[in-house]
């Protein structure tokens, strides 16, 4: 299989708003009856986007914190503080906090420190903090601020090994609702109703629904619990809780592919606003007031390519097998040629667009992802449908780490493979494997 990888690259620029680092999941919170959008850079520093009524703030990046983000950030508001809580460096959970006119230098939670396996999800209640995590052992841990000091952390019982996702926490009435992705793709759930924990549930019909973290949010419009995720196709799905069943789960109209991260909702003043990032590294939004307003991104915070084009080329040498008499003949190979356009941005690398000639008539092509950031497990397709497999992956976001498996097949042919692996920062690294 001869296959050229054209590779675009692009890198944003470390300072200008404009082109500031969009890499991770996100943290939405309302603060002082608006909005603000913060995240983890590409340089591990907090970085945020507010509302003020009538358009986004520029970005800016939190003093003190560039390298301390090992995760998403968790944003709550609590008095007339905005508190943001991580998972660090030591596996520890930080927080730092905006008192009104500055922010505080970023302080680990004593006792902390190693415990941490996901991005945080934290939540007020009074002026009583709670914050949760996946634990090292897969469960469900809590730490809590009573108004003067730490408490934990401390696991939910029957949780271990049970939480595949970072968790989301809501306050719903007199309870406490902990969601998570479960192993098997499903939303998962347990519940605090002030003196002991129940399940964790499965909720219903949602297992092979959730590929990321979920976000719960009290849908005060429809007077509903509801729990959003990004779907196996790159929408915003959801399901809500109406106070005695849960929805089938659906996806918003109009978001399929859109997603590139977890999603992050919360209720504003007068709708329900989920955001994400999106493929371009930017940050999008939808917006709910009885019916969805249609994804839009947020201007100037999509990243922008800026290394120019490098091909790579990958010959493939005649390979000598035995004839039908025991002479040396050759075998018959397939000879396919990819173009593949990617940008990137330190840890995650987008798919841009990828074409293939040379595709046998007879023959299919599949493509395999293996690493945490894969959207997909395997493609496969025929040859009259390749070109809309192809079609499909534009867009799609992986991580540095991640490693794609591209093989063309046909009958009475010998299989070629290619072997990509994405890397940080970096162009991705193709190589032909042997059949």
């Amino acid at each position: 299989m001869a296959i050229v990888l054209l590779l675009v690259g692009a890198v944003p620029s470390a300072a200008g708003a404009a082109n500031a680092p969009y890499d991770s999941s996100l943290s939405a919170v309302q603060y002082n009856g608006e909005p603000s959008v913060l995240w983890q850079g590409s340089d591990g520093g907090l970085w945020q986007i507010s509302w003020d009524g009538s358009s986004w703030s520029a970005a800016v990046e939190v003093p003190g914190t560039a390298g301390a983000l090992a995760s998403a950030p968790s944003a709550v508001a609590i008095s007339s503080d905005l508190e943001v809580f991580w998972r660090g460096t030591d596996g520890g959970l930080y927080a730092s906090i905006w008192d009104g006119s500055a922010w505080l230098a970023p302080a680990e939670v004593p006792g902390t420190a190693g415990s941490l396996t996901s991005a945080p999800s934290a939540l007020a209640i009074g002026s009583d903090l709670e914050v949760y995590w996946r634990g090292t052992d897969g469960g469900l841990e809590e730490a809590v601020w009573d108004g003067s000091a730490w408490v934990g952390p401390d696991e939910a019982p029957g949780t271990a090994g049970s939480l595949a996702s970072a968790p989301s926490a809501l306050h719903s009435g007199q309870d406490v609702n902990v969601f998570w992705a479960g192993s098997d793709g499903g939303l998962d759930e347990v519940s605090w109703n002030g003196s002991a924990w129940s399940g964790p549930a499965e909720v219903p019909g949602t297992p092979g629904m959730a590929a990321s973290a979920p976000s719960a949010v009290a849908d005060t419009i429809d007077s509903s619990l509801d729990v959003y995720w990004r779907a196996t196709d790159g929408g915003l799905g959801g399901s809500e809780w109406n106070g005695s069943a849960w929805s089938t789960p659906g996806e918003v109209p109009g978001t399929s592919g859109k997603l590139a991260a977890a999603p992050s909702a919360m209720q504003g003043t007068s709708t329900l606003d989920v955001f994400w990032r999106g493929g371009d590294g930017g940050i999008w939004e939808n917006s709910y007031d009885k019916a969805w307003a249609g994804p839009a991104e947020i201007p100037g915070t999509a990243t922008a390519p800026t290394v120019p084009p490098v091909s790579v080329s990958l010959p493939v040498p005649p390979v000598s097998s035995p004839g039908n008499h025991g002479s040396p003949g050759k075998e018959r190979r397939v000879r396919t040629m990819f173009k593949i356009s990617w940008s990137w941005s330190r840890a995650h690398t987008r798919l841009v667009a990828i074409q293939a000639r040379g595709v046998p008539s007879d023959g299919s092509l599949s493509i395999t992802c293996v690493g945490r950031g894969c959207p997909w497990d395997k493609l496969a397709a025929p040859r009259r449908l390749v070109p809309r497999l192809l079609r499909s992956l534009a867009g799609r976001v992986l991580r540095a780490g991640d490693r794609l498996t591209i093989a063309v097949r046909a009958p009475n042919m010998v299989t070629e493979r290619i072997e990509v692996r994405i890397r940080y920062g970096v162009v991705p690294k193709a190589r032909l494997l042997r059949a």
